[in-house]
């Protein structure tokens, strides 16, 4: 594990995806195959990285992306939960989103592996274009 030092935050970037993009940055130097972008506070099972690469190799998929399971502390915040996950589903419909046939692309952002060459030939960067 390596800890990089953050730049300054420029105008145009928001806090995570700027953080993001320098991990790609400093990690692209290794030349790896893929890239796991996640949310710090995600605890991962030691078998979920081997399960996600295996799954992206397995079907050929460019990117793997997966819901972690969302705990909530209080009765509000376990409420949240379902009503979160049910809307996530209807703006994108699990049975079309997992279909390569079909334009319909959604990922979970807490959890997305992608192929280095896939971010290399979207663009490389992460920024969101407003």
């Amino acid at each position: 594990m390596h800890i990089v030092s953050s730049a300054d935050l420029p105008a145009s970037w928001t806090g995570k995806l700027w953080a993001m993009e320098q991990g790609v940055q400093k990690a692209s130097q290794l030349q790896p195959d893929y890239f796991l972008l996640t949310d710090a506070y995600i605890e991962y099972d030691i078998s979920n990285l081997r399960r996600l690469i295996a799954k992206a190799e397995e079907e050929n998929l460019d990117l793997v992306s997966i819901i972690v399971r969302l705990r909530g502390q209080s009765f509000q915040e376990q409420l949240l939960i379902p009503t979160f996950v049910f809307f996530f589903q209807k703006l994108y419909p699990f049975r079309l989103v997992n279909n390569s046939k079909k334009a319909t692309a959604a990922a979970a952002g807490g959890c997305i592996l992608i192929r280095r060459e896939t971010l290399n030939n979207i663009g490389g960067g992460l920024q969101v274009i407003r």
